[in-house]
């Protein structure tokens, strides 16, 4: 078996696998807050998402995000409950090839 390594675009560390080459893996960074570190919650909005974009009761905007007719809670995927106010994370998974 070979060993192979890729560094992640987005967090920048190295990750080291022993397997055949290339292979593609996925880096776990979106799924820690970049403030304190920790493991995040997976988001699970209260309300129906309509409701956070919503023109005709801008009060109810939640996250103060919205704009218009956008949903921004659909782009919500995680939540880091030890801040206040709580991080709310919209970052996606980020693939890291190993060569």
């Amino acid at each position: 078996m070979n060993i192979v390594r890729g560094v992640c675009p987005s967090c920048g560390r190295t990750i080291t696998r022993t397997g055949r080459v290339p292979v593609v893996v996925v880096c776990d960074c979106y799924r820690r807050c970049p403030i304190c570190g920790l493991e995040m919650t997976p988001y699970r909005p209260d309300l129906d998402p309509k409701t956070y974009g919503s023109e005709d009761h801008p009060d109810w905007d939640v996250l103060g995000l919205a704009s218009g007719g956008e949903a921004p809670s659909i782009e919500i995927i995680f939540v880091c409950l030890e801040h206040a106010p709580p991080y709310y994370s919209r970052l996606k998974p980020v693939e890291v090839t190993l060569k």
